[in-house]
């Protein structure tokens, strides 16, 4: 399995061989661990260190309570808490960046169709509208319809 993955997963243009026989070797087993870990994440449906995070988070906090149980009140205690406090802001900080990294994602999809779109012709209503330059001042009939809408919205007409 270990051949025909790297075979239908080239490596990386970064990954070349050079004139060392000793760094060809770590290049091999390199491009064959990249291989297994794209492989890995095809069965498993997401990313190896996600699939891991799932695993032992509930791992670790099962046995932070056995051991927490097991500890009194105490200079021990609090530094094992105080640790304990530090790796859920670590994981805090991963829920966010993955949020954060999501969100982007969305965002940079938009783009991609709104370009789309505006590549291939089709604009939304709004993009086909000229829009007025704010720094000129408004006719006769902009001041009026502006404030027949202020009316409207106030109830006042």
């Amino acid at each position: 399995m270990k051949n025909e993955e790297a075979r239908m997963n080239p490596p990386s243009p970064r990954l070349r061989r050079t004139g060392n026989e000793e760094a060809n070797k770590a290049w091999a087993s390199l491009r064959v661990i990249a291989a297994e870990g794209r492989a890995a994440e095809r069965v498993a449906g997401d990313v190896l260190s996600t699939v891991a995070a799932k695993w032992v988070t509930p791992k670790y906090l099962l046995s932070l309570r056995e051991e927490l149980t097991g500890l009194p009140d105490g200079p021990d205690r609090f530094k094992l808490l105080r640790q304990a406090a530090g790796d859920v802001v670590g994981f805090q900080r991963g829920d966010f960046l993955a949020g954060s990294l999501a969100l982007e994602a969305r965002r940079l999809k938009f783009d991609e169709k709104k370009h789309k779109d505006r590549v291939e012709g089709r604009v939304t209503s709004d993009e086909g509208k000229k829009r007025r330059d704010l720094n000129e001042p408004m006719t006769e009939e902009e001041l009026k319809a502006c404030v027949d809408k202020v009316d409207e919205i106030m109830g006042l007409k």
